[in-house]
């Protein structure tokens, strides 16, 4: 009896933690990549990667043309959407690491609403409302930052 007690207790104490492990489905979380136009992440991670890899070539190569510039975007851009399956398999997991299925049920109804389709419409503005936002104030700070980086230096 003190045994079928403790399996008890156990199964118990275990049951939350496999509830909580179980993410959201693969078709729930495909249903909020439509709602949010998840692969607009891709087009910001390839700006990303073109604007460092620019600015790379521009300091090795002070001559580089804007054409060339430009063939390296496009090639850029043709990598990462040769690959887009593989980004959207990684969003998924990441998504169904964190979320259970009841919460992206719930942000999917949000999205589909009228609310969450305005809501949506002005994320992109919420970003760079919010990056404009941060580069101000760390330019705010730039003086302290710069003292702050010296005294570490002991200069």
């Amino acid at each position: 009896m003190k045994k079928l007690a403790t399996a008890a207790f156990l199964a118990l104490l275990l049951l939350p933690q496999t509830a909580a492990a179980q993410g959201a489905s693969k078709e729930s979380v495909l249903r909020y990549m439509e709602l949010t136009n998840a692969d607009q992440g891709i087009e910001q991670m390839g700006a990303v990667v073109f604007q460092q890899l620019a600015n790379q070539l521009r300091t090795q190569n002070p001559a580089i043309t804007d054409d060339t510039l430009r063939s390296v975007g496009e090639a850029i851009k043709a990598v990462l959407y040769a690959n887009i399956d593989q980004y959207r398999e990684s969003v998924i997991r990441a998504i169904q690491s964190v979320l259970t299925e009841e919460e992206v049920q719930a942000v999917n109804a949000f999205y589909s609403s009228e609310l969450g389709q305005s809501f949506n419409a002005k994320r992109a503005r919420i970003s760079q409302a919010g990056a404009a936002m941060n580069r101000e104030w760390i330019a705010s700070l730039q003086p302290d930052l710069n003292q702050a980086i010296q005294q570490a230096l002991g200069q």
